[in-house]
């Protein structure tokens, strides 16, 4: 049929099998591989969800604070720009878990629990696959 629709997200599936496995770079390369699928078929719906695995990936892999805080702070901007208010919170959490959150995310945390109540601004950290 051709259909390309939602291959970022399904060619995602093998990123965590291989982190599961702790093939960090190897995830984190299939991730890279979705992203730049995601420019390609201009289909940006699970975009956010990537670039926070993506952190997930860095982070466990031992990565510098400052290409996962990149990650997270991107995967922010998207969820917030497509009104993902779970993801969202999820990668502003892990900057704050990260001691790199400024009272601006504190700010945006608030926020978005007054628009979501079920989503606490404690919510726990993803946990990391290791």
């Amino acid at each position: 049929m051709g259909c390309r629709y939602c291959q970022s997200y399904y060619r995602a599936f093998p990123a965590e099998t291989l982190a599961a496995s702790q093939r960090w770079d190897e995830a984190i390369e299939r991730i890279d591989d979705c992203l730049r699928l995601t420019d390609e078929l201009e289909e940006r719906l699970y975009s956010s969800e990537l670039h926070l695995k993506k952190a997930r990936y860095l982070q466990a892999s031992g990565a510098g604070n400052a290409a996962v805080q990149a990650s997270l702070l991107q995967a922010a901007q998207v969820a917030r720009d497509s009104g993902k208010h779970r993801t969202e919170t999820e990668a502003l959490v892990a900057l704050q878990a990260l001691a790199l959150a400024g009272p601006d995310v504190a700010g945006r945390l608030k926020e978005l629990a007054a628009l979501r109540p079920e989503m606490s601004v404690r919510t726990p950290v993803h946990a990391h696959i290791t």
